[in-house]
C-alpha cells in the first residue's frame, strides 16, 4: 500500500455523477464509467474500438431530438458538450471521482471512450437486479472509496455542482491529501494529517504537532551534515537565521479536521539521489509510530535508526506523542495500488 507518490504533471482530475449513486456499484464492480448523453441517438457498438465522433452531426441530431421533446436547442448543446468532454477531454491516466450520495470512489482511466450497448446488472439496495444501460463508456481501474466528508471544505462544495461531468484540477491537492500521507509535485513535498477527535482541539496540542513538523524539516536538511540530538538546536537556529526553513501549513482545525503541510525543496532527482525528501518522508511516518514504513530501498537501515533516534527525542521534548493521541491525528491509509499502476515514480 503506497504512502508516498510523485504526482504526474500531465494528469487531470474529473468528477462524474452516477445517477445519485445508483450506478456506483455498476461502475466499480465492472471496471467502467459510463454516461447516457448520446443513448437516444442509437449509436452502433464500436466493439471495443475507440469511439470517433462527428460532433457537428451529433449536435444536429440532438437538436432534432430535443425539438421533438419541446426542449430548447441550448439543452442539446449542453448535452453535446458533456459528451465531448467525456470522449475528448478525459485522457487515459486521468483520475475520476465517481460520486455517490455519501461516498466517492477514485479511479484511473485506462481506455479511450467506446460504445457498448450491452446492459450491466448489479443488485440494488433492495437486493433486486438493477440495470445500467448507459452505452458511452470508458474502462477504469478503480481504487479506494472515500467518504465525502473526508475531503476539504472547498472540494466538498465543488462536488455539489450540477453537471454530470466536471473538472477538479484546482482541487488536485485535496484529492491527494485524502489518499496519501506524503506526496511530491513541483519541487514541493506535501504532508497530510487528519484530526479525528470530536472533542475541542487544544491549542497546545496543535502547537506541539506543528513544532515537530518544523523539527522534521531541520532534520531532513541536516542529517547528511552531522545533525544529532546534542547539536539539533544549533542547526535549527542556523537554518532559521539563514531563512532556509520553508514549512507552511494549511489547516482546518475543526474536530474532525485536516492539517496539510508543504515543504519547498530541491528537484525531482532528490528522490533518487538520497537527499532531504526521503529523510523527511521517513521521519514523518515515524511521528505516527511507523518506524519501518517509508522510503524502502532509498533510506538504509542505519540511516533509519539515526532518524528514529532524533525523532524520538524531539517527540519527547515537544510532548508530541500526547498531542497526536489527544487530537487523534492519523495519516491517510487508503489502498492506492490500482491507482498507481503505470506511475513510474510512485513509491511504496
Amino acid at each position: 500500500m503506497g504512502n508516498f507518490c510523485v504526482v504526474p504533471e500531465e494528469r487531470s482530475y474529473w468528477a462524474i455523477r452516477c445517477e445519485k449513486g445508483a450506478f456506483l456499484r455498476h461502475f466499480t464492480v465492472n471496471g467502467i464509467v459510463a454516461i447516457g448523453h448520446l443513448d437516444d441517438l442509437n449509436l452502433p457498438s464500436t466493439k471495443g474500438r475507440p469511439f470517433v465522433a462527428e460532433w457537428e452531426t451529433i449536435k444536429q441530431q440532438l437538436i432534432h431530438r430535443f425539438n421533438d421533446l419541446d426542449e430548447s436547442p441550448r439543452s442539446a448543446y449542453l448535452v453535446a458538450s458533456q459528451a465531448k468532454t467525456f470522449v475528448e477531454n478525459i485522457k487515459e491516466g486521468d483520475w475520476i471521482l465517481a460520486l455517490g450520495a455519501e461516498m466517492a470512489v477514485v479511479g484511473r482511466v485506462s481506455s479511450p471512450s467506446y460504445v457498448d450497448k450491452d446492459p450491466v446488472y448489479e443488485k440494488n439496495a433492495n437486493g433486486f437486479d438493477a440495470e445500467m444501460s448507459f452505452n458511452l463508456r470508458r474502462s477504469v481501474k478503480w481504487g479506494p472509496a472515500i467518504r465525502r466528508d473526508e475531503f476539504s471544505g472547498a472540494l466538498r462544495r465543488s462536488l455539489a455542482a450540477n453537471q454530470t461531468i466536471f473538472n477538479l484540477d484546482e482541487h488536485w491537492e485535496s484529492i491527494y491529501h485524502a489518499l496519501y500521507g506524503s506526496f511530491y509535485r513541483d519541487d514541493i513535498l506535501y504532508f497530510s494529517a487528519r484530526i479525528t477527535t470530536k472533542s475541542l482541539v487544544n491549542n497546545i496540542d496543535i502547537t506541539s504537532f506543528l513544532s515537530i513538523l518544523s523539527d522534521i524539516e531541520v532534520l531532513s536538511l541536516g542529517l547528511n551534515n552531522g545533525i544529532n540530538n546534542k547539536n539539533f538546536n544549533d542547526y535549527f537556529s542556523e537554518y532559521y537565521e539563514k531563512g532556509q526553513l520553508s514549512l507552511t501549513t494549511k489547516a482546518e482545525f475543526h474536530s474532525p479536521g485536516d492539517i496539510w503541510v508543504q515543504l519547498a525543496g530541491q528537484s525531482l532527482s532528490a528522490i533518487k539521489d538520497f537527499s532531504w525528501v526521503p529523510i523527511a518522508v521517513t521521519a514523518y511516518n515515524m511521528v505516527f509510530g511507523n518506524k519501518k514504513k517509508g522510503m524502502d530501498g532509498v533510506v538504509d537501515l542505519q540511516t533509519r535508526q539515526k532518524i528514529w533516534d532524533i525523532v524520538l527525542e524531539r517527540m519527547k521534548s515537544r510532548d508530541a506523542s500526547r498531542a497526536v493521541k489527544n487530537m487523534g491525528v492519523i495519516q491517510p491509509n487508503k489502498d492506492v495500488r490500482d491507482l498507481e499502476e503505470g506511475d513510474k515514480d510512485s513509491s511504496e
